[in-house]
Parts: C-alpha cells; sequence; structure tokens
C-alpha cells in the first residue's frame, strides 16, 4: 500500500475538502433560514400594523358612507396575502358589482413587501387603473409614505365609483321622462318624486312636480 500512499492521502484530502464544503453549505444555508425566519417575523408584524392602524380604519371610514358596501380581512397571521377588501353591491345609482381593496404579500426572500391596490367594477363601461403596487423593504416603517398612498388611491376610487352616476351605458334603465315637460330625468338622482295608482313619477323642477298634484289625473295620464 505504500506505493499508492501520497495517492491516496491526494483522494483523501479531496474527499475531506468536498465534505468540508457540504459542511459550510449547510451552516450557510441553516443561517440563510435564520434570517428568513426572522425578516419572516418582523415582516408579519409590519403587515398586522400596516393592516390594523393604515388600512382598514381608512377602508371603514369608506364603507361606512355607503349603505351597500362590506368588507372581508384576512388574518395576517393565517395567510400567506394579507387582505382588506370591500364589495360594493349594485343599486339604482350604482348599478355595477364593484370590488375595491388592498392586499399584501412579500417576495420569496422576505426581503420586500408588495401592497397591491385592486379595483374591479362589472360591468365595465369606464376606464380605470385595475391595479396599482406599492413597494417598500419588508421590515418599512415608513408609515406616512404608506399612509398617503393608501389615501390616494382610496379617493381614485371614489372618483372612479362616482362616474358610475353619469355614464348613460350604467344609467340607461334609470332615464324616464318627466310627466308634466317631458324632459328625461334619471330616477335614480332627482330629487322629486310623486307616487299615484301604485305608480312613481319623477320630476326635473318643483314647478313640475307641484303641477302633477295639482292635476295629477290629466298629467298621469300622458
Amino acid at each position: 500500500m505504500h506505493l499508492y500512499r501520497e495517492y491516496i492521502e491526494q483522494i483523501e484530502n479531496k474527499l475531506k475538502a468536498n465534505a468540508d464544503r457540504i459542511e459550510s453549505y449547510r451552516v450557510a444555508l441553516y443561517q440563510q433560514h435564520k434570517e428568513r425566519n426572522e425578516r419572516l417575523a418582523a415582516y408579519s408584524s409590519n403587515v398586522v400594523k400596516i393592516i390594523d392602524s393604515i388600512i382598514r380604519p381608512r377602508m371603514e371610514i369608506l364603507a361606512d358612507y355607503f349603505d351597500n358596501a362590506s368588507i372581508t380581512l384576512t388574518d395576517p397571521k393565517q395567510a400567506a396575502k394579507s387582505q382588506c377588501n370591500s364589495v360594493f353591491e349594485i343599486t339604482p345609482q350604482f348599478p355595477a358589482s364593484v370590488s375595491f381593496g388592498f392586499t399584501i404579500f412579500p417576495d420569496v426572500e422576505i426581503e420586500t413587501m408588495y401592497i397591491v391596490c385592486n379595483l374591479e367594477i362589472l360591468p365595465v363601461f369606464v376606464k380605470y387603473d385595475k391595479k396599482e403596487t406599492l413597494t417598500l423593504e419588508s421590515d418599512s416603517s415608513d408609515t406616512a409614505q404608506i399612509e398617503s398612498w393608501v389615501e390616494t388611491r382610496i379617493l381614485y376610487f371614489l372618483d372612479t365609483y362616482f362616474q358610475l352616476t353619469h355614464i348613460k351605458q350604467y344609467q340607461i334603465r334609470n332615464l324616464v321622462f318627466d310627466p308634466v315637460c317631458g324632459i328625461q330625468v334619471n330616477k335614480a338622482l332627482v330629487a322629486l318624486t310623486a307616487l299615484y295608482e301604485s305608480n312613481c313619477y319623477y320630476f326635473c323642477s318643483v314647478d313640475c312636480h307641484d303641477k302633477f298634484l295639482a292635476e295629477t289625473t290629466r298629467y298621469s295620464k300622458l
């Protein structure tokens, strides 16, 4: 065996070097795992704060202004993607099904956080931004930036949502004629109405409303 001693030593050295590399890889892998878990814990805590102190309160304030709005919330501790969404049911004034809200999720390494604002309107008769994204470091504590961005997106949603009351494709079923003057009015928007023989009539002005009440039989037959 002494004839191969040097050769054997070379093989064993290479085996040891390879084993050392494997051990270094395992140590580095464990360190990556440990650091990732630390980032995940910090990220999760951050998301809870963003949802509870920034997004949810502002979404609740928004929903309080609309009887047709409801909010759903996923538990940031239980879901990979944290969500705070609102649904706006169809009403005569807003004849479309609308979903609006925010989703937060990280990249694979938990180094970057994405806050995504989603808006969906069905049917679609209006141009709007369906998705906007704010990209931050996963442990970002820049609450002022997040607050400003969230409020900007909510105000943009309102501007878009209010368009539904003025676009003809949405309002065509609400268009009727004032029985007195014949002007076309939107029954979901006018303030003056009158009920006669189980029929509701809509008016463009106080003058037409008063004339109808004065001569109901005449105008109800037109």
